[in-house]
């Protein structure tokens, strides 16, 4: 299919047979995602002789020729080199003057995202922070940096092998402030994430 096919069929599944409408249409739409210049002497050229970046411009300005009321695309950079992704971010801002976008890129899987993060971090302060960090502990607060501090993980874990039933005692309550502290976190930003999207959503 050519260049210039790859834009009317949209307006051709319309009704719009016009050659001179089909024209001015597909020179619009080909000027809007800045590709004109770059085609026009070879509109009937096949469209996979286009790069990447040209294509997926082609591909927008299939969607807007026939002027749509909200415009959703769905990784519209996606495998595409750091200059021609450049040009794509910078034309879904111009056009976001005259088309309501819907971007499909990190939203939706953004909660899920933060909350692996969250649980990885959660990973590493609980198991791997106290014995590269913290030099086997302390049993007092240190305020230098560079030597032994105390880590509520390792504290958990020193009193959970000892003998005496208190500090066994004091070992469940460690970890349940720990638990507490890792959801605490994790619904904190699942509700925060929540409340934004659902407002951008309105």
């Amino acid at each position: 299919m050519s260049i210039a096919d790859n834009v009317t069929v949209g307006l051709r599944l319309n009704g719009l047979r016009g050659p001179s409408l089909l024209a001015e249409r597909t020179e619009k739409a080909l000027r809007l995602v800045a590709l004109w210049d770059e085609v026009k002497d070879r509109l009937h050229a096949p469209a996979i002789s286009l790069s990447g970046g040209q294509q997926q411009r082609l591909c927008i300005a299939r969607a807007i020729v026939v002027e749509p009321e909200v415009l959703l695309m769905d990784e519209p950079a996606s495998a595409l080199d750091p200059l021609a992704t450049s040009k794509i971010e910078e034309l879904i801002l111009d056009l976001k003057k005259d088309f309501t976008i819907v971007q499909i890129v990190i939203r939706t899987a953004l909660k899920g995202i933060i909350t692996g993060i969250l649980l990885a971090l959660a990973r590493v302060a609980g198991e791997t922070a106290p014995l590269l960090f913290t030099a086997s502990g302390n049993q007092v607060w240190n305020h230098n940096l560079s030597d032994p501090i105390a880590a509520l993980p390792l504290q958990i874990f020193s009193f959970a092998i000892s003998p005496y039933d208190d500090q066994h005692r004091q070992a469940w309550a460690g970890a349940l402030v720990l638990l507490l502290l890792i959801t605490a976190i994790n619904v904190s930003v699942r509700v925060l994430t929540r409340d934004r999207f659902s407002q951008g959503a309105r």
